[in-house]
């Protein structure tokens, strides 16, 4: 799928999708307490 032709949706879907998957990945080392500490999470909590 070229870039030009996503929609608007396409694209928060897949940027969603990518925030959850690095989310996941990152749990076990520790992420989720350090973003806390940063004030960057708040999707999802």
């Amino acid at each position: 799928m070229q870039p030009e032709k996503m929609t608007k949706q396409q694209i928060q879907e897949q940027v969603d999708r990518a925030f959850n998957d690095t989310f996941t990945l990152l749990l076990p080392l520790g992420v989720k307490e350090v973003l806390k500490q940063a004030n960057i999470v708040t999707m999802n909590q």
